[in-house]
C-alpha cells in the first residue's frame, strides 16, 4: 500500500536530486567558458555552497524531528539558493550583452521603499520557517486557532510568532504598494513592483485559506511556492533600484533669487 507521506517524502528528495542534476551542469558549463567563468564564477560559486547546505540542513531536518532551526535554515537557505540562481542568469545576460539600457534617475525614497520591503521580506521568511516547524505534523485540532477560533488573540509563545509572521505580510503589502506607486513610469522598477504587490496579496490570501481549512498541504504548498516567487520578484525590484542612479535635489531657495 502506497503511504502517500512517505511518496511525498520521496518525491521531494527525487526533485532536490534533479535540481543538484541540472545545477552541476549550468556550474560546469560555466567554468569550461573563460568569458562565462569571469561574469558568473562568483555567484555560482555561492549557489553551488548554498546548494550543498540546503541538502545538509534537509538531512539534518530528518534526523532532528523538525527542530526549529532545521526547518527554518532550511526554508531560508532554499529561497537564497534561488536568488544566487536568479543572479547568475542576470550575470550571464549581462555577458551576452542583455542587460539594462542606461537607467534614468529615481529619488532617495523609492529606493528606501523598495529595501525596506526587501528587509521585511526577510524577516517574514525566517518567521514563516519558524511557524512552520512549530505546526509541522499537528492535526487542526492540536493548533491554537482551531481550538478557540480565535486569530491569534495575543503575542505569546507560538501563536505570537505566527501573529508577527502576519505582521509583517500585512507591512510588506503596505511598502510594496507604496513602491508600486513611486515607480509608475520607471522602466525596470515599475512592473516588478507591482507584481510583488500582488504576489504578496496572494501570498495573504493563501496563507488564511490555510487556516480556514485546516492546513491542507495543497494550500500550505501554494504558500511556500509563492514565497519564492515573492523573494525572486522582490530582489530583481532591489536590484533594479540600486542600479538606477539617485535624482539630484536642489533646493527651492536656491534656485530662487533673494
Amino acid at each position: 500500500r502506497l503511504d502517500f507521506h512517505v511518496a511525498f517524502e520521496w518525491g521531494h528528495r527525487v526533485v532536490a536530486g534533479s535540481v543538484s542534476v541540472i545545477f552541476t551542469a549550468l556550474a560546469v558549463g560555466v567554468a569550461r567558458d573563460s568569458a562565462l567563468r569571469g561574469a558568473a564564477g562568483r555567484p555560482v560559486l555561492l549557489a553551488a555552497a548554498l546548494l550543498v547546505v540546503q541538502v545538509v540542513l534537509g538531512g539534518l531536518t530528518v534526523l532532528h524531528l523538525l527542530a526549529a532551526w532545521t526547518v527554518t535554515a532550511h526554508l531560508v537557505t532554499g529561497n537564497a539558493f534561488a536568488l544566487a540562481l536568479l543572479f547568475v542568469v542576470l550575470q550571464l545576460r549581462s555577458a551576452a550583452g542583455e542587460g539594462p539600457a542606461a537607467a534614468e534617475p529615481i529619488t532617495a525614497s523609492l529606493r528606501t521603499l523598495v529595501t525596506a520591503a526587501a528587509v521585511v521580506l526577510a524577516l517574514e521568511i525566517v518567521l514563516g520557517g519558524l511557524v512552520s516547524s512549530r505546526y509541522a505534523g499537528l492535526a487542526c485540532d492540536q493548533w491554537p486557532a482551531c481550538k478557540t477560533g480565535v486569530f491569534f488573540p495575543g503575542f505569546e509563545g507560538n501563536v505570537g510568532i505566527h501573529l508577527l509572521h502576519r505582521l509583517a505580510a500585512y507591512a510588506l503589502a503596505v511598502l510594496l504598494a507604496l513602491a508600486a506607486g513611486a515607480a509608475r513610469g520607471i522602466a525596470g522598477i515599475a512592473r516588478p513592483a507591482a507584481l510583488a504587490f500582488a504576489l504578496v496579496v496572494l501570498q495573504i490570501g493563501l496563507g488564511v485559506t490555510n487556516v480556514l481549512l485546516k492546513i491542507p498541504v495543497e494550500v500550505t504548498g501554494l504558500h511556500t511556492a509563492t514565497a519564492v516567487a515573492l523573494v525572486l520578484t522582490t530582489a530583481t525590484c532591489v536590484r533594479a533600484a540600486w542600479m538606477h542612479p539617485l535624482r539630484a535635489v536642489e533646493s527651492a531657495a536656491a534656485s530662487q533669487p533673494c
